[in-house]
């Protein structure tokens, strides 16, 4: 493919200044039919979508604003994305033959905002901290929780953090019976957990993590100093034997103060009768440094419309149910982290911002993530500026991961 150093504007409403005789009897040739003879060993691409302006990318290449052409474009096959604030972005794979002139000229569609659910009624979210040392497999109650977060803690082990959406007085919500095995917490599910206003259950946490708490403010419920709402289980060695339920839980933070209502923190949803319009993609895969033993998979189902979960190449089963866990939507957010002590515990670099990945609807669509500082809320964005509008029914799996982790997907 060989796109020139300059792009030709086309002459929309606006003649080109050409002799009688090159211009004929009727319409006054476009530039891309100026520098595109029917012999040539080229073709040409006029870019003219539509409304306002959009952002004009060509087989991966920024190209800048249309109305544009693309001069001498290589015989064969190309892509072709458009993006504009406040539509979705439009994807086209074009065939372009020599001396060819092709004129593109699409329909964005604009985006729909959030759909009126019903349960979206004032929510009480409640954070839980569950452990994926191999011997707390398999874990229980994250099947029924409405997003769970993913990330690193020391030695390589990821650990989980789950978040049920309660709605006391109306329908009570996300509800787990049992929800575990709770284990100790760390500084940046404190912070992601704030976001959210969410009261937080533990049993312990890292020395910089009790100071997030207490820097927050959140209520939290901690066995480690004795508060009710856990309960250890027969059926296991400690420490993988920690226990809760979502009613437990929650009338244990009760005991800590009213706290106060909460929110879906970073997340939008669009309208379910709107499917997501980007590249088709079906299966993910995440390799976690540096051990490789928390590998994780998933591949769409078109049926369900969800993401089965594949963890070490077997299906992350509950372990009360047995049934194989499934995203709704999974986001994949990179995150730089660092060693900050002897245990190996890490540091998130959550402020700022980095790339992120969406997965829904079996499409992918690349973004940003920023955060401005740690009493904000984190933002998703799309390429064009957009927020992201994810699926509101089901489980939202959010992977928080460091950027030597190999993220692939097709």
């Amino acid at each position: 493919m060989l796109v020139k150093q300059f792009l030709l504007l086309l002459s929309i409403g606006v003649l080109l200044a050409l002799p009688a005789s090159a211009q004929g009897a009727g319409e006054s040739p476009t530039a891309c039919q100026v520098v595109t003879p029917p012999d040539a060993p080229y073709g040409c691409l006029e870019i003219i979508p539509l409304g306002a302006s959009t952002s004009v990318s060509f087989d991966g290449q920024d190209l800048g604003l249309s109305p544009l052409g693309i001069p001498q474009v290589e015989p064969g096959a190309h892509s072709l994305r458009l993006d504009r604030t406040g539509d979705y972005p439009w994807y086209g794979n074009i065939t372009v033959a020599p001396g060819q002139v092709i004129r593109v000229d699409p329909p964005l569609a604009p985006m729909v905002g959030v759909f009126p659910f019903e349960f979206f009624h004032e929510v009480w979210p409640l954070a839980v901290m569950v452990e994926n040392h191999p011997d707390a497999r398999p874990q229980t109650g994250l099947d029924r929780a409405n997003i769970v977060y993913e990330a690193l803690a020391e030695g390589g082990i990821s650990r989980f953090m789950a978040i049920y959406m309660l709605t006391p007085g109306v329908d009570g919500g996300a509800q787990a019976d049992v929800i575990g095995p709770v284990r100790s917490t760390r500084h940046y599910f404190v912070y992601v957990a704030a976001e959210y206003n969410a009261s937080l259950v533990h049993v312990g946490a890292s020395p910089i993590g009790y100071a997030a708490l207490g820097a927050t403010g959140i209520r939290n419920v901690n066995e480690s100093y004795g508060d009710p709402g856990i309960w250890r289980s027969r059926n296991r060695y400690a420490p993988h034997n920690a226990y809760t339920s979502t009613d437990d839980a929650f009338a244990a933070a009760a005991l800590k103060g009213t706290g106060g209502p909460g929110s879906w923190g970073p997340l939008v949803f669009k309208d379910p009768s709107f499917p997501a319009q980007a590249p088709a993609a079906t299966s993910i895969s995440i390799r976690y440094p540096p051990l490789g033993w928390y590998d994780v998979g998933y591949t769409w189902d078109p049926i369900t419309n969800t993401y089965p979960r594949v963890m070490d190449g077997s299906p992350h089963r509950d372990g009360l149910t047995g049934e194989q866990l499934a995203a709704r939507n999974v986001v994949i957010q990179i995150v730089p982290d660092a060693v900050i002590d002897r245990e190996g515990r890490l540091d998130l670099a959550q402020t700022g911002e980095g790339k992120a990945y969406y997965f829904l609807d079996g499409m992918v669509m690349q973004g940003t993530w920023t955060k401005a500082d740690f009493g904000s809320r984190t933002f998703y964005w799309d390429t064009a500026g957009n927020l992201v509008r994810l699926n509101a029914i089901g489980t939202t799996w959010i992977q928080l991961v460091p950027p030597e982790a190999v993220v692939t997907y097709s």
